[in-house]
């Protein structure tokens, strides 16, 4: 196949596509740790506030305790809180807690697809958003609260239940910044401190939309909320005994707003004609990239499929990279490249500021690139991509998947371009190399030959007759392998 080939099926991208691709790569890199923050994480990380500091950070609303003529139901009755205080230790004590709490927002025995959920990850830690994959993680860096509320497609699921809810953590660290977590609690046996105020705010920093947040131990509670400036105290240290405690909390809570990302979830759900497929115990999300949140679907007939969502980023060129990607996929899947074909055509809504399409097969993550033959079948794979007539643009590992039949795939195509270049073939290589353990020496030069090799099998002069294309894929393994010789 000639060079360029690829890009007379996409028809000319322009050059006014090609820079919004190249810069939409590299703001993409800076956007895969820190999301899309409208609110940036605390420099100090998620490290728990002192408590002088936990107070000066509070807004000037302040409700301290309710109305002296409060009425209405308590939360608990003088008997339930008498069990309560009966609890030995804090886990016991949040168990006791957590019945009345979805017992209050009406939550169903089990979530619906698209629906609320109480999760418990009072053992598990979030990542902090800032830190790359492999930096080690810990209290001082890491989200843990006691419970979380979210939307069930976003939670990564244990398959154990903790205290009555089910245990997990929030899938994706992005998935903060698309305001996907509704409410934080944290929970302690005696009594709540302005240290505990502290980590809650911490938590709340990571938010770039509004929150709410609860306070709780056995003798009551405290309500905040933080929006996208400053955390508000609303209620504090409340009695559960107390006359309209129940209402004050029902109150607090609703309305829950749902964020954009669910919104553009349901509508593509239902345009497409699928559903979310929760078979894997882990729950339907699959992964998050800088633009795009994938998920596990199944059709009608229950094939299982992977639905992309993405949001408008606030570039003008938003529409055009989305159309530019899915138009590359489809390109790539019918030259027989190795990619996952799309199985619907790219939905895009502008004024509501989303777009998605479906993929045919559901691929799992490679997860690490250390033996040699882990990296000859990497790098076979991605030539063959170049020897279809294709560049990748964003050849990073996250972006190489499995399917069921074992074979390695390439997703996301939003930054393929539709010309080829020696210097972009390089550009894959090496982008791919840097999620290699131990590389070759001289690494480097090694890729620019390959380069420079591949484009002279590929590429043809006028009035030449390229190369058949059962020549030049075992030519460009073999290229690929000599990489590692």
């Amino acid at each position: 196949m000639a060079a360029g080939g690829a890009g007379a099926s996409l028809g000319a991208a322009g050059d006014g596509l090609k820079d919004a691709i190249i810069g939409a790569l590299a703001d993409g890199f800076k956007m895969l740790q820190v999301g899309r923050a409208t609110k940036p994480p605390p420099s100090s990380g998620t490290r728990a506030l002192g408590a002088r500091k936990a107070r000066r950070r509070l807004g000037s609303r302040v409700l301290q305790g309710l109305p002296a003529d409060a009425i209405g139901d308590a939360v608990l009755s003088a008997a339930e809180l008498s069990q309560l205080r009966g609890r030995g230790d804090e886990s016991s004590v949040l168990a006791f807690l957590a019945g009345r709490m979805k017992q209050l927002r009406e939550l169903p025995a089990a979530a619906e697809d698209l629906g609320l959920v109480l999760v418990n990850s009072e053992v598990l830690q979030w990542l902090n958003p800032g830190l790359d994959d492999d930096e080690p993680a810990d209290d001082d860096n890491c989200l843990k609260p006691d419970w979380f509320l979210t939307w069930k497609p976003f939670v990564t699921f244990t398959g154990r239940t903790r205290g009555g809810l089910p245990e997990g953590r929030l899938a994706s660290i992005q998935l903060q910044y698309d305001g996907c977590v509704a409410e934080f609690y944290e929970g302690k046996k005696e009594k709540m401190t302005d240290s505990d105020l502290g980590q809650l705010i911490s938590y709340h920093d990571c938010m770039p939309t509004q929150c709410n947040g609860m306070l709780l131990c056995k003798t009551g509670f405290s309500l905040y909320r933080s929006t996208e400036t400053v955390p508000e105290r609303l209620i504090e240290r409340i009695p559960w005994i107390a006359a309209g405690s129940k209402a004050a909390i029902k109150s607090h809570f609703e309305p829950v707003a749902e964020p954009k990302l669910l919104k553009a979830l349901r509508a593509l759900l239902s345009d497409f004609g699928v559903a979310l497929d929760y078979s894997r115990p882990a729950g339907a999300f699959l992964g998050a990239g800088a633009y795009g949140r994938v998920f596990a679907v199944k059709d009608a007939g229950g094939a299982q499929q992977a639905l992309k969502v993405c949001l408008y980023d606030g570039e003008e060129s938003w529409a055009a990279l989305l159309q530019h990607e899915h138009d590359s996929v489809v390109a790539a899947a019918a030259a027989g490249a190795p990619v996952i074909a799309t199985a619907s055509p790219l939905r895009l809504n502008k004024p509501a500021g989303y777009g998605g399409y479906v993929l045919r097969e559901v691929g799992f993550p490679v997860e690490e690139l250390k033996t040699l033959p882990d990296k000859k079948e990497a790098f076979a794979a991605l030539a063959e991509l170049h020897a279809r007539g294709f560049t990748h643009g964003d050849a990073r590992l996250p972006n190489l998947l499995r399917l069921s039949s074992n074979k390695l795939v390439w997703v996301d195509f939003r930054g393929s371009l539709s010309a080829m270049s020696a210097e972009d073939i390089s550009t894959d290589a090496s982008m791919l190399m840097s999620f290699c353990e131990n590389p070759p020496e001289n690494a480097e030069a090694r890729i620019e030959h390959y380069g420079e090799q591949m484009m002279s099998l590929i590429a043809s002069e006028p009035g030449v007759e390229p190369l058949p294309l059962e020549e030049v894929l075992p030519a460009a393994k073999a290229l690929a392998d000599a990489i590692f010789a």
